[in-house]
């Protein structure tokens, strides 16, 4: 969040804050030893919270979550499989924080 904030700040466009509040998410939660796969949800989670900043709508959030996410887990060199679970769940995360029906998070 406050990486997103700074990014408006500094006239980043929207992409650019839900990309920085990814990585940022993710260097933290690296940092502060949690597992890859934690990590990885942790850089979906921020990226929704971006996307829910920028007044993205639901299906956008769940889209940059999932997306952040599997960028994350690939990045920290995990198998294909984890990439897709992690997405995906991350995926479905934000969309229910942003109050979407279950069909829609399906």
């Amino acid at each position: 969040a406050a990486a997103a904030l700074s990014g408006t700040v500094a006239g980043m466009t929207p992409q650019q804050q839900i990309d920085a509040a990814s990585s940022a998410a993710l260097i933290s939660a690296t940092s502060a030893g949690m597992t890859d796969t934690d990590a990885a949800s942790a850089a979906g989670a921020a990226a929704g919270s971006a996307a829910a900043a920028a007044g993205q709508t639901p299906t956008q959030q769940a889209l940059q979550a999932g997306a952040a996410a599997a960028d994350a887990a690939s990045l920290l060199n995990q198998t294909a499989w984890v990439q897709t679970v992690v997405a995906g769940s991350s995926a479905a995360n934000a969309g229910n924080q942003a109050g979407m029906s279950t069909d829609g998070q399906v």
